[in-house]
């Protein structure tokens, strides 16, 4: 006998933040400092579809970020949230280069990620490192999946696909459709095998 336990994966809402500006190489750490701190901007409102999905869920968790925890806080509609430093999103470590240039945080966001990507750091938390802990974070949602049903967890955009990731390596399946955008869930699902002694009736009970 197989039962499927699912984990949703929720991208933060909108932050209270511009990202219509150019900075400049400092501005942007400065920018991004800033982001790490922000919450949700005014009226944010998750769409119908993740809240839905938020109503069958047995957990939520989220980053301790603000803007994570006060998405789970929007969802969660009064259940308990548990949140945790586990799925804070990898970090992005300030640029050494192109310091006469001027962009737009998507840009400098980018060119940040790819040089932590292929191996610089800057002191911070490497790729590797954040590779472990997403790998981390997929024991935690399995094992409390498999214990509760259904779990969502409120996070990042980059970090999410890391655990989705390791999910997939593991032998989870996406099911439906979710994106990268603001306010959206990627789920993912796993048929187990249910334990036999579960089934079998305690003869104390007779």
């Amino acid at each position: 006998m197989t039962r499927e336990i699912r984990i949703h994966l929720v991208r933060h809402g909108k932050p209270d933040i511009s990202r219509n500006v150019w900075l400049t190489r400092s501005e942007y750490i400065e920018w991004w400092a800033h982001y790490t701190h922000v919450g949700l901007a005014p009226d944010e409102a998750p769409r119908d579809a993740t809240l839905h999905t938020a109503r069958q869920c047995s957990r939520l968790l989220s980053s301790s970020l603000k803007r994570a925890v006060e998405t789970a806080e929007t969802l969660a509609e009064g259940k308990q949230i548990t949140s945790s430093g586990l799925y804070v999103e990898a970090p992005l470590p300030p640029l050494w280069i192109f310091s006469w240039l001027k962009a737009k945080p998507i840009a400098w966001g980018t060119l940040s990620r790819v040089t932590w990507w292929m191996g610089f750091s800057g002191g911070q938390e490497s790729h590797w490192e954040a590779k472990r802990r997403a790998w981390s974070a997929v024991d935690e949602l399995t094992q409390l999946a498999d214990e509760h049903g259904d779990v969502m967890l409120c996070g990042h955009g980059w970090f999410n696909r890391m655990i989705a990731k390791r999910l997939k390596q593991s032998g989870w399946r996406r099911d439906g459709t979710g994106g990268d955008a603001y306010w959206t869930c990627r789920t993912l699902v796993k048929a187990l095998e249910e334990d036999e002694a579960r089934l079998v009736t305690d003869p104390a009970q007779d």
